[in-house]
């Protein structure tokens, strides 16, 4: 019934897509740096110096990788160190002369250019004022109220099922026991199908919409067909949520309206862009090799 997180796995794509873009992010550093004194040389590997600059744009990149945490300095250099190995011997091998490598760097390049124009669109334009994010905020977040549900599950495989339990639990059964003893839900069943306090948005808009025609204590009068088996549904409370405090919010209001304004660029640069989309190619006809 309910949403669930991403995987574990996602994170750790994730996290070896950061690193990979920490690893080609150096590369074009390198790049740039070549050639530029100004540059404070923290190591030299087989000849070929390491900046300042290279540690601050790795540093900050492990950082985003490890929610914020920026390790050690040395610990930054190290990884530093280990990187320009590889990026040594995939020199060596030829790794970055060959049409893949070039795609992949071009379209990291892109997205760092991309990026830093974002940025400096974003530092250019006028600082929102905190009169304009208490209006945003007194408009659209301090008189919202949302309806959280408290309420008990039962679900199983097929229709025919879900329809004899509710008829045990018209016939006086606790719904509690039926849910410990038939449901499919292993995440709620030993708890008699009890789900907690959730959203309306927390769950799917069927369920949603059911639950907000019920009264508490009231059971679902016919199962409900969802991806995963048949549900029926117990309503146990209902509650209002107050709205967070606006110091809780502003900075969050703050990046809304930053992004809203960044959408708004990217929109006239598309309108005066000439943009010609080529169509797909078709696909071959069977038997045409």
């Amino acid at each position: 019934m309910m949403k669930q997180e991403p995987y574990n796995s996602l994170s750790r794509r994730k996290s070896i897509y950061v690193l990979m873009l920490a690893f080609s992010g150096v590369l074009l550093l390198n790049a740039c740096n070549k050639g530029d004194s100004s540059s404070k040389s923290v190591a030299v590997v087989n000849g070929r110096a390491l900046s300042s600059e290279d540690v601050e744009f790795l540093g900050g990149m492990l950082a985003a990788r490890s929610g914020g945490n920026r390790p050690a300095e040395d610990v930054v250099i190290k990884e530093l160190v280990r990187l320009e190995l590889l990026s040594q011997e995939a020199d060596k091998e030829g790794l970055t002369s060959t049409a893949a490598y070039k795609t992949r760097l071009n379209a990291i390049s892109r997205n760092m250019a991309a990026e830093t124009e974002a940025e400096s669109y974003l530092n250019k334009m006028v600082e929102v004022t905190d009169s304009e994010l208490r209006k945003l905020y007194d408009d659209n977040i301090a008189n919202a109220r949302p309806k959280q549900f408290r309420a008990r599950q039962i679900v199983t495989d097929d229709e025919q099922s879900a329809k004899d339990i509710l008829a045990k639990l018209k016939d006086g059964a606790k719904f509690e026991d039926l849910a410990k003893s038939s449901s499919k839900d292993t995440s709620t069943r030993d708890k008699g199908g009890e789900i907690g306090w959730f959203l309306a948005a927390q769950t799917s808009p069927v369920i949603a919409k059911v639950l907000n025609d019920m009264v508490n204590g009231e059971i679902t009068q016919a199962p409900i067909h969802m991806q995963v088996g048949w549900h029926i549904i117990q309503l146990e409370d209902t509650r209002k949520i107050d709205p967070p405090a606006f110091d809780a919010v502003k900075e969050q209001i703050k990046a809304a309206v930053r992004q809203e304004r960044l959408q708004k660029h990217t929109s006239e640069l598309e309108e005066q862009a000439k943009i010609v989309l080529m169509p797909p190619k078709a696909a071959p006809s069977e038997g045409v090799k």
